[in-house]
């Protein structure tokens, strides 16, 4: 049975009580002293917990230099709030005079209010700072929690839930952490943006990777009030986060990036199926609820193999022979906030005329707007949905100006207004969003956060690339070849032989070294690369088919043939893109796939095939994060060579 926390107030005094900076420290907590009915007494355990949340707020607004020290405290304890709020999470509220910060409050010696207009956990006062308490229903469960993973250390949630951007475009080392966790190579402008004498590419890629934080804030916000009280502000990277929380440490334990969020929080709900490869799966179904979400303020969930609920949400998931059967098997959730079971039992349908209707016009009926958890079913490739630029860049606003307010910041020192450097980005980025020839590349910002590797995906990445690409290395003397084999042969395209795509490589990298020789040289009338030889040494190659790639065997790296080729040794090399027949390899078949992609992220010059879903997805990463910031990439059908222009069914 859960422990009834007690409700307390705190009132700042000049009694000889515990200092503020006792209380950060965690020295005095049971040599504090409740009031009930004017006797003192030993605060009870329920009491002393709601003090160790309390003790949060205070570490969460303090600063290094101890401004609160000195400031005397007393906890007043009042009547247990009744345990009767199962439509939401209980918060117990420190409200502030209205004209005054929380910190103007604490420094100014102002009483804070226990506020008795809170019912049912939905207070939303902005002078408000509240400590969030858990619904009853959402502790008894069950609930469909994220995945466990070790790397999910309190200071590694603490990140995830609490950083934001620095002040400055130009500056974003706050936000590195974040980035990082993409499949982004990590010298790519997408984590480490380096001014450039291309202003176009710069922009873009500052676009992407505000549109990524975006979407981060977007999906983690809600769960900021719980994360300070279960005590992720503590500046302890040893601290047990449900240990602050007797609720939760009790009582059907919540994993560690498991959070019910702010009880007003709505969902939208969708799935991947595995009838298809995964290239056209996720292009159809793994994106636009992302982007769905943020126009209709909901969190974006994937849920899938579910033996109950929705139709759609019970789609098995064959990427992956983990328990779960699910995205997670593979990628990082896309949230912390987990749903509960009676939550998916009343979850909403939103049918696909409704669907397209929103898409196309913006508008939803209010009994979709109203309803807590919204399922869809997005199978969308070639309609843009009207108004999303609109609403990403109102999450970018806000996303900066809460890095701005991180420096404390007063509100007309906004990042619009902070310099003209900033100022004249931020424009430059609106524009790039709200042109229409980018219309799809704002896509790709989502696909990068929904395929953020998990731990147990990253370490296989990190490992097989470790062991494939050398140490000497140049990706700008690279040239990548996704190949497309196996079941798509003579049916949706037409396929070459392993020689033909060498041939292909030579002819690419002969017409890229021409390219970059003139663009160096100012000189259009270059027409021999003889001089200096061509500027590229490595193919990168990845196919379905380990068959072909293990024709590269019969090249030797000579005078003739000036290159080498790499792929990757481990691939399974499958053959074909039905999931429900990868069986038990199924994790060796996904981890193949993702390190083809992250692969292909490297080199300098990318040629792939239009006719592939999976090879317009590693287009979609390339352009959003990988080398295209100073490099090139070309589809097989607008090559010089029409020997490549290989037809498609599409």
């Amino acid at each position: 049975m859960v422990t009834t926390t007690h409700r307390t107030s705190i009132t700042s005094t000049t009694k000889n009580t515990a200092t503020a900076r006792d209380i950060l420290n965690d020295t005095v907590v049971m040599n504090a002293t409740s009031t009930k009915n004017g006797d003192e007494s030993k605060i009870s355990p329920a009491v002393e917990t709601d003090i160790a949340s309390t003790n949060n707020i205070y570490n969460a607004i303090s600063d290094e230099d101890g401004v609160l020290d000195g400031m005397n405290v007393t906890i007043t304890n009042t009547s247990p709030r009744e345990n009767n709020h199962t439509e939401g999470a209980q918060r117990t509220d420190i409200a502030g005079d209205t004209n005054t910060t929380m910190m103007d409050e604490l420094l100014s010696g102002t009483n804070v209010k226990d506020d008795a207009s809170f019912t049912n956990g939905t207070h939303k006062d902005h002078n408000d700072v509240q400590i969030f308490q858990n619904s009853q229903k959402w502790l008894d469960g069950p609930r469909f929690g994220n995945i466990h993973e070790s790397r999910m250390t309190s200071d590694f949630v603490k990140k995830l839930i609490f950083d934001a951007p620095t002040p400055s475009l130009l500056a974003f080392n706050d936000s590195e952490h974040l980035l990082n966790l993409s499949i982004c190579p990590s010298d790519s402008n997408f984590v480490n943006s380096q001014p450039s004498n291309e202003p176009t590419r710069y922009i873009a890629s500052m676009a992407m990777r505000l549109m990524y934080l975006a979407i981060h804030e977007h999906q983690h916000k809600p769960a900021r009030a719980e994360a300070i009280a279960r005590g992720l502000m503590m500046q302890k990277s040893d601290v047990n986060i449900n240990q602050t929380i007797p609720s939760v440490q009790n009582q059907n334990v919540a994993g560690p990036f498991d959070f019910e969020c702010d009880p007003e929080t709505k969902y939208i709900v969708a799935s991947i199926p595995s009838r298809r490869g995964f290239g056209s799966n996720f292009r159809g179904f793994g994106i636009e609820p992302i982007m769905l979400g943020i126009m209709m303020d909901r969190v974006a969930l994937y849920m899938n193999s579910l033996e109950f609920g929705p139709t759609s949400l019970r789609w098995d998931f064959f990427y992956s022979n983990c328990p779960r059967k699910d995205m997670q098997c593979m990628f990082m959730p896309l949230s912390p906030c987990v749903l509960t079971h009676e939550d998916i039992l009343s979850a909403v349908d939103l049918p696909d005329d409704d669907l397209k209707r929103f898409r196309t016009t913006g508008y939803l009926d209010d009994k979709y707007k109203n309803a807590k958890v919204l399922v869809v079913q997005t199978n969308n490739l070639l309609v843009h949905p009207k108004g999303f630029e609109n609403s990403i860049v109102e999450k970018i606003t806000s996303l900066l100006n809460r890095g701005l307010d991180s420096t404390g910041a007063s509100d007309g020192m906004k990042l619009v207004h902070n310099s003209t450097s900033d100022h004249f980005l931020l424009e430059e980025v609106k524009r790039y969003i709200f042109n229409p020839q980018n219309q799809w590349e704002v896509w790709q910002p989502a696909a990068l956060y929904v395929m953020r590797p998990n731990e147990f995906l990253q370490s296989e990445l990190d490992r097989i690339l470790g062991k494939i690409i050398p140490q000497d290395f140049d990706p700008n003397s690279a040239i990548g070849i996704p190949i497309r084999d196996g079941d798509k042969c003579g049916k949706e395209s037409q396929c070459m032989p392993f020689d033909m795509y060498i041939q292909l490589a030579k002819e690419m990298a002969a017409k890229r070294t021409l390219q970059r020789r003139r663009a160096q040289q100012g000189e259009d009338n270059i027409t021999s690369i003889a001089e200096g030889g061509v500027m590229y040494e490595t193919i990168l190659v990845s196919s379905d088919s380990k068959s072909l790639t293990d024709q590269r065997s019969k090249y030797v790296t000579n005078a003739s043939f000036p290159f080498r080729i790499i792929a990757n040794d481990e691939d399974i090399g499958q053959g074909h893109g039905r999931p429900a027949f990868f069986y038990s390899n199924a994790n060796a078949v996904m981890i193949s796939t993702m390190v083809a992609l992250k692969m292909h992220l490297l080199p300098e010059t990318l040629v792939f095939n239009s006719c592939s879903n999976f090879h317009q997805l590693i287009v979609a990463f390339y352009k959003g994060c990988g080398r295209a910031e100073v490099g090139y990439y070309e589809s097989l059908l607008q090559n010089d060579n029409k020997a490549f222009r290989m037809w498609c069914d599409w």
